[in-house]
């Protein structure tokens, strides 16, 4: 399965382009909502509903951080992850803004941030592809199954090569985290009167572990495992 981004400015088609590869190939086209904040967990459950297809998210993405909660999700669960980049001028986009409904119209002054913004992924980056309106469709199709079969094929080369050795070298990272968090965790209770901050930072270890865990993170430093638990137990409240 593949997770494709559709990003660009505001009036550059990206609505429209996703539209067409819903209808020429078995795409399966979600548009993100504009009310409110986005968070990634609703896709996962997409994600393990529709089997062997591509699954197109389309939004403005301009900023690099914008996009990086779908990349981890599609590292966490193996999928191939691409990025299309609707390159279209600003004028034009300024002037399918115009024809916009008023529900829709988006400010120009806001258009014009974006645009200069525009955080675009370098163009040696293998999954990434840039289209614009004179380029054909057909070969866009073309590209992302390249892309897709390429993935594919160093997936199974990985499968095929992992030995025992790199699962038992995985397991001593994991537990040399759990050591360094320990230590952490101990530092941070040490003086303290509250009951609840000891249990809070071992369900906040376990949420840093297992996010270690998924994405195969492998190095560390110990200043960061200490401030990432005091960030996350802000979460949390402790009696005093």
């Amino acid at each position: 399965m593949a997770l494709i981004l559709v990003m660009g400015i505001p009036g550059s088609g990206k609505t429209t382009l996703s539209t067409k590869l819903e209808v020429m190939t078995n795409f399966c086209h979600h548009q993100m909502k504009r009310e409110g904040k986005f968070s990634v967990p609703p896709y996962e459950s997409i994600l393990w509903s529709i089997s062997n297809s591509f699954i197109i998210v389309d939004d403005i993405f301009y900023l690099r951080s914008m996009r990086r909660p779908f990349e981890r999700m599609a590292r966490a669960h193996s999928l191939c992850y691409i990025i299309i980049f609707v390159d279209e001028t600003l004028e034009i986009a300024l002037q399918r803004n115009k024809g916009r409904p008023p529900k829709v119209f988006i400010p120009e002054k806001t258009i014009h941030r974006i645009y200069e913004e525009m955080d675009i992924p370098t163009e040696n980056t293998e999954n990434f592809i840039r289209f614009s309106s004179s380029d054909e469709l057909n070969d866009l199709i073309t590209k992302i199954q390249c892309i897709f079969s390429t993935f594919k094929k160093r997936n199974c080369h990985k499968l095929v090569e992992t030995s025992p050795q790199d699962t038992a070298s995985k397991d001593d990272t994991l537990q040399n985290l759990e050591k360094e968090m320990r230590k952490c965790i101990s530092e941070l209770v040490r003086g303290s009167k509250s009951k609840d901050l000891a249990r809070n930072l071992g369900k906040v270890k376990k949420e840093i572990m297992s996010e270690f865990r998924r994405n195969n993170l492998k190095t560390w430093s110990y200043s960061d495992l200490k401030n990432r638990l005091l960030l996350e137990l802000s979460r949390f409240k402790t009696d005093e």
